[in-house]
């Protein structure tokens, strides 16, 4: 037998890097709305958490931009529709961060 000692060998995972948007919000809403301002084009639309906090991965260009707007909407039409312009994601590691219900 030899004496020489062999290394672990340890692998991490690249950094998974993507876009979050975290939307808190209200007890009355129904929907989640996520837009492209520039274009209008759809990103998101969710049933919005009972806990009032939903979490959403967005396309990675949005990190370096503020070009979404995000919305919440009321389907029982009492209370008017709610939305936030120019809203910016932010860079997570997708390998660290759980964002499943």
């Amino acid at each position: 037998m030899s004496d020489r000692i062999i290394p672990a060998i340890v692998y991490k995972p690249p950094v998974a890097a993507q876009a979050l948007i975290e939307v808190d919000s209200d007890e009355s809403a129904n929907r989640i709305i996520i837009l492209d301002r520039t274009s209008l084009a759809l990103i998101v639309v969710s049933r919005a958490s009972s806990t009032g906090v939903g979490q959403f991965r967005v396309p990675l260009p949005y990190s370096i931009n503020n070009e979404l707007l995000i919305g919440i909407v009321n389907d029982d039409l009492v209370y008017n529709a709610k939305f936030a312009d120019g809203v910016k994601a932010e860079v997570i590691d997708g390998n660290l961060v759980n964002i499943r219900p």
